[in-house]
């Protein structure tokens, strides 16, 4: 008397789990990406109810607003849509302080990339005690508010600030840079430089450094292996 052989699951399918006689079938596979997917849905609401309330919401009524008509009294109401401020774009004040934006917004980035590159490199470069001490010490402008940050640089940077009566100690003259070009900058700098810092880290971080030492090996100069390893 013959037995029948137990049916074997199809190539690239996960065996039948142990006392289940069930076998893996295309059907059931799609049933578990299913599964997965409703549960990576289900963790990233929250994130997906934040981002819609506190950043598409407030979006769209800016949008909606720019089609808005403005009265005399320079107040703005949402009835007889037009495009005036789109029209307006083209003016010199717009343009001239469009362009000075992104000048400084170019000036800011640089030198973030200038100091952030090094300091990131010193980093990623130290023994794991000393990299986390240094990169709390990045992360500490985080602990505080954006806003108080930037009105504590007013205080400093005030004609009877700590910056400016440093300028006059020292004898170089009036230090007052507050409401300038070189104060926007500077506020530019030290909100976003830690944002400049830790992207860099965590590509540096990654590099590996058996590859430069491979180079020093083939008699690879300092800055050449610098310049094209890492």
């Amino acid at each position: 008397m013959s037995v029948d052989a137990p049916a074997r699951p199809p190539d690239g399918a996960p065996p039948p789990l142990e006392g289940s006689t069930e076998v893996a079938t295309p059907g059931l596979e799609r049933e578990a990406e299913r599964a997965k997917a409703r549960q990576g849905f289900l963790l990233g609401l929250p994130t997906i109810v934040y981002l819609l309330v506190f950043f598409v919401v407030p979006l769209g009524f800016v949008v909606a607003y720019s089609f808005a008509t403005r009265t005399r009294s320079g107040r703005t109401e949402l009835r007889d849509f037009n495009f005036d401020a789109y029209a307006r774009l083209g003016d010199d004040i717009v343009t001239t302080v469009a362009w000075r934006s992104l000048w400084m917004a170019m000036v800011a980035t640089l030198i973030c990339l200038v100091l952030a590159y090094p300091l990131a490199y010193y980093i990623s470069t130290r023994s794991p005690m000393v990299r986390n001490l240094m990169l709390v010490g990045v992360m500490i402008p985080f602990w505080s508010n954006f806003l108080i940050r930037t009105y504590a640089w007013r205080v400093l940077l005030d004609s009877d600030g700590l910056v400016t009566q440093a300028f006059e100690f020292i004898g170089l003259g009036d230090g007052r840079i507050l409401f300038t070009s070189n104060a926007v900058i500077l506020g530019l700098v030290y909100g976003y430089l830690p944002f400049m810092v830790l992207p860099l880290y965590a590509a540096i971080e990654r590099i590996d450094w058996s590859l430069v030492e491979g180079a020093r090996d083939l008699y690879a100069s300092g800055w050449s292996a610098f310049r094209r390893v890492v």
